[in-house]
């Protein structure tokens, strides 16, 4: 070590006496080692290990100071809890208890807070020692770390160069002690920190899981409704689709198809839930299919025809001829789209028009880039609102849903379909002025596709259309145009007569002229048809009168009609009548190609079981009952089928486990087409049938033609076509003042059913009587209970008790909660009913 007195001595040693130089020498020796004592501090300090403790920076320390021989004792107090101060090292151990008293009477007598402030040593009298001690306070800038307390070896005086180099050597342990402090905080905060993205963690995993069941249990519980409002409505449906097999007149048949259209309406809210759990949960796939374009719009305006002319509502329909009638693309999300816009549409308009139109936006390589528009006069949309109309559960207005009804999820699914098919939808519209809303899909155009609907150049049709409403002329024209017909539109009753009398001079007899008049026209402007008719006889002059259809009755007689809306279809069939091309009566009544079919149907429902049996055997076939799985496999087993029509939701053995077994002991070179008959259609519901071994499915409710085309799919055909049945015969009604059946579902089922009414009725007296039976003997056990009080609500809701089957379905619902507090009450009331209905049904 440098020594720093060295110099010093050499100049002393002829100026100073002996004792003078031992008293430098002794302070030279004691500098030396104080900094010796530093610097082997700091060293130490520094040659620390990062996971090192304030215990180990004092044990180092004290080490020191015993070395140093300045002190005969010393004590480190360092503050526990912010304001506490607990003695935690004492050198030697003997002294804790003296230095302890010495620390209290400091403490007591404000020394020891004096000491605690002051930035340099302070030296006391020890209170209880009586050593003379001194008190160095262990702080940085950033904190107060503890005290120091020493008493003075022999009790000697402490100050000067001594108090410097312990103040120093303090100095550099408490810096230490203070980085360790920051680090000690550091891995709290990191732990913390840790323990926080954790805890986070934890809880974002909590929350994803929640989600999962969340969605499980949505799914779950839109299979449930699904099959909850499919079953009942197979049953509503099927029968309406059997009663339009049987010879109905103009007028019952109009009031089944406008049922059954209904009813089919009804289903649409049904299929957006689904269809929109579907497109969130990315399991949406877009069929295409080729299909006619003008039959499509044909059909769908037609859902919507009636009610709106009851209404006074015109439904205007224009489509831009240069469109391909042939596309090959999502025709049933297409027409989806279409049919929400339609029927908001009509929810919002109460009088005036709403405008369908679709017009082409691009062409190119057979890419066909359609625009559609549904325009309205109905009460608009509030400026504010319309950022937020296409979100789900969203409407333009609070009261909106309980005014005008709805789900708000119609137009969220109309732009995610829209954008799945390649476009977008957007909307414009002013409070109290109407709505427009137009998207656009992209398709494809059919190569080769027949020119349906356009007439050759040699056919001459000439149109002349006469309207006061310019609304209408764009819509007109484009008919015209579709079907290249020449044409002529006016306004004015003069022009017309004039045009028609110019027709004869010109020989009309190279032409097929036909005068449409607007319905509207001739109440504005008092024209008088039959004069006219009179006038013209002789010109061979087809008169025409586009008129709604509630009020063709009036003019059919005399002149020809055409139902609004005018389109192209209505048109077209009417050229073709006037020169004799088609017969007429198909339009009227749809025929279905035979099916000699040997069919199983397993069905529980005993309604749904007539409903299903009924269209087989009107479509030539013969079919085989069985009541549930095992059923079924106890007749495969003996017998051979064409194809299985397999419900899901059985008792004793369900679909499709019954299918498992039979596909295990099945021949290998005979397979039976096994299809499932269900309303449960989710994405994962319909895997586990492919799963099962099942080869297609059909959903609960379906049409004839739906039905046709699964046979037309999997079993031979006959084409001979089906004679229509003979004329229909009014039954009385028999249940006039009744109070637990309904009188217009009975009556539907007593013309629908004929002579087979009253098998049906012993039928479910039967089946009824004996699920009460069964609900009585199985009360306690619930599962159990729960399917005998399902099927009796699903065949109850069918024959109009719709008493019986609301308390059923409330029960159901009950029980499948948990909820139910009086079973024997529920069984009772079920009871009551069920004999009530009996007695009714007999009466």
């Amino acid at each position: 070590m440098f020594n720093i007195m060295k110099p010093l001595n050499i100049f002393l040693d002829k100026k100073v006496s002996d004792k003078d130089k031992e008293l430098l020498n002794n302070i030279n020796t004691f500098m030396h080692d104080g900094i010796s004592s530093i610097v082997a501090v700091s060293n130490d300090l520094l040659s620390l290990k990062k996971e090192s403790t304030v215990d180990d920076v004092l044990d180092l320390l004290a080490e020191k100071l015993k070395v140093l021989d300045y002190f005969d004792s010393f004590a480190f107090y360092e503050i526990k809890d912010l304001i506490d101060f607990q003695q935690t090292h004492c050198y030697p151990e003997s002294a804790s208890e003296i230095i302890e008293q010495d620390v209290e009477h400091h403490i007591e007598n404000g020394t020891f807070a004096w000491a605690l402030n002051n930035s340099r040593p302070t030296v006391f009298s020890g209170p209880v020692s009586n050593n003379n001690q001194v008190l160095v306070s262990l702080a940085t800038n950033r904190r107060i770390h503890g005290m120091f307390i020493a008493n003075a070896k022999d009790n000697g005086e402490i100050g000067g160069v001594t108090i410097d180099l312990l103040q120093l050597i303090l100095s550099i342990t408490v810096f230490s002690i203070d980085n360790i402090r920051l680090i000690e905080q550091l891995t709290d905060y990191t732990h913390n920190l840790e323990d926080k993205v954790s805890e986070r963690t934890q809880e974002l995993e909590a929350a994803k899981l929640r989600a999962e069941q969340s969605n499980q249990a949505r799914s779950e519980f839109l299979a449930n409704m699904s099959h909850e409002i499919r079953t009942p409505m197979n049953g509503v449906l099927g029968m309406m689709e059997l009663l339009k097999e049987t010879g109905l007149d103009k007028k019952q048949l109009h009031y089944v198809t406008t049922a059954k259209n209904s009813g089919n309406n009804m289903l649409v809210i049904l299929n957006d839930i689904l269809d929109l759990s579907k497109v969130e949960s990315g399991k949406l796939v877009i069929e295409e299919e080729e299909f006619n374009l003008i039959e499509t719009i044909d059909d769908l305006v037609s859902l919507f025809a009636i009610e709106l002319q009851e209404n006074g509502v015109d439904l205007i329909v224009a489509i831009d001829p240069i469109i391909p009638a042939y596309l090959l693309g999502g025709q049933t999300r297409f027409w989806q789209i279409i049919m929400n816009l339609l029927g908001n549409a009509k929810k919002f308009t109460e009088s005036g028009e709403i405008y369908l139109t679709l017009t082409l936006n691009d062409l190119k390589d057979n890419e066909v880039d359609i625009a559609v528009s549904v325009k309205d006069t109905g009460i608009g949309i509030a400026e504010k609102s319309l950022g937020k109309i296409f979100e789900s559960f969203e409407q333009a207005e609070v009261n909106t849903t309980r005014h005008y009804g709805g789900t708000g999820l119609g137009l969220t699914l109309c732009k995610k379909l829209s954008k799945i098919m390649g476009g977008d939808i957007h909307v414009k519209s002013k409070l109290g002025e109407g709505s427009e809303f137009y998207f656009n899909v992209k398709m494809k155009r059919v190569v080769d596709a027949p020119d349906t609907f356009a007439f050759k150049k040699e056919n001459n049709f000439y149109a002349l259309y006469v309207s006061s409403n310019e609304k209408t002329f764009d819509a007109v024209t484009s008919v015209f145009e579709f079907l290249n017909v020449e044409y002529t539109i006016s306004d004015s009753v003069s022009y017309v007569k004039a045009k028609l009398s110019n027709l004869n001079k010109n020989n009309t007899n190279t032409n097929t002229n036909t005068l449409l008049i607007d319905e509207s026209f001739l109440l504005e402007k008092d024209w008088d048809v039959e004069e006219t008719r009179n006038t013209f006889k002789d010109y061979d002059i087809d008169i025409v009168i586009i008129c709604n259809e509630l009020n063709k009755s009036k003019y059919s007689d005399h002149v020809g009609v055409i139902t609004k809306p005018f389109q192209v279809n209505k048109l077209y069939r009417h050229f073709q009548m006037l020169t004799g091309e088609i017969d007429t009566t198909h339009l009227l009544n749809k025929e279905h190609s035979e099916f000699k079919a040997n069919v199983l149907v397993v069905e529980d429902n005993e309604v749904n079981q007539m409903v299903v049996t009924g269209m087989l055997e009107n479509l030539g076939s013969k079919t085989t009952v069985a009541e549930n799985g095992q059923a079924a496999l106890d007749i495969l087993y003996d017998n051979q089928f064409d194809i299985v029509l397999m419900d899901i939701n059985m008792p004793v053995l369900n679909g499709r486990d019954a299918t498992i077994k039979y596909r295990a002991n099945e021949s290998d070179d005979m397979h039976t087409p096994i299809v499932a008959l269900t309303a449960n259609i989710l994405p994962e519901d319909v895997a586990t049938y492919y799963e099962a071994g099942m080869d297609d499915y059909m959903s609960k409710p379906f049409t004839t033609d739906k039905l046709c085309e699964l046979l037309d799919k999997w079993v031979p055909k006959t084409k001979s076509e089906k004679k229509i049945k003979g004329e229909y015969t009014e039954i009385e009604a028999s249940v006039e003042g009744i109070s637990h059946l309904e009188k217009i579902t009975v009556d539907t089922l007593k013309e629908m059913m004929g002579d087979g009414y009253i098998e049906l009725v012993n039928t479910y007296i039967k089946r009824s009587s004996e699920l009460k039976n069964a609900i009585i003997k199985n009360k306690d056990d619930v599962e159990k209970l729960i399917s005998d009080i399902h099927s009796l609500k699903g065949s109850s809701g069918t024959m109009g008790a719709q008493g019986l089957y609301l308390i059923c379905e409330d029960f159901e619902r009950c029980l499948r909660k948990g909820e139910c507090a009086n079973k024997d009450n529920e069984v009772e009331k079920i009871s009551k009913e069920i004999d009530a209905v009996h007695a009714e049904l007999t009466a």
